[in-house]
């Protein structure tokens, strides 16, 4: 999770084992497309820098804002 994204959009073919760098706000939309396009149920969060911070973030940024996202398609 970074403060500027470097990932615009989500991933949409190959392996899937690029790395998605972007905000909280854009993950939280990201995770809304997987829900809502791809039917997904569970997303794995796979740290890149295993830290607290990024844990915080995405306990305390990503995913009420992702709930909130999904809940609005």
């Amino acid at each position: 999770m970074t403060d500027r994204a470097a990932t615009i959009e989500r991933p949409r073919s190959g392996p899937g084992g690029r790395p998605i760098r972007t905000t909280p706000d854009g993950w939280a939309r990201i995770i809304a497309e997987f829900v809502h396009e791809e039917r997904f149920d569970t997303v794995n969060f796979v740290l890149e820098d295993e830290s607290v911070e990024q844990i915080t973030r995405f306990a305390l940024e990503v995913i009420p804002a992702a709930r909130a996202a999904i809940a609005s398609y």
